[in-house]
C-alpha cells in the first residue's frame, strides 16, 4: 500500500525589492534561507506546516479529509 504524500513545508521566492511581501511572509512565520539569488529573489520557508496549522485554525473550523476512491 502506497503512503499518501503529506505537505510538510512551504516555500516562497519573492523579489528582494518587494519589502511588503517579505514582511507579510515573515509575520506568518516564514524564515529567510540563504542570500538573494541570481534572479534577485529571496527564499522564505515555513518549515513546520503542521504546527503552524494547529496554532492558526480559526474558531469553528475543522479539518475535513478527502479521499478519492476508484
Amino acid at each position: 500500500m502506497l503512503k499518501r504524500p503529506r505537505l510538510r513545508m512551504l516555500m516562497a521566492k519573492i523579489n528582494k525589492d518587494n519589502a511588503k511581501s517579505i514582511a507579510l511572509f515573515k509575520s506568518l512565520g516564514f524564515e529567510q534561507v540563504g542570500d538573494v539569488n541570481y534572479f534577485g529573489e529571496v527564499k522564505l520557508v515555513l518549515r513546520d506546516l503542521g504546527a503552524y496549522a494547529a496554532r492558526n485554525v480559526p474558531e469553528g473550523y475543522k479539518e475535513v479529509v478527502y479521499e478519492r476512491r476508484d
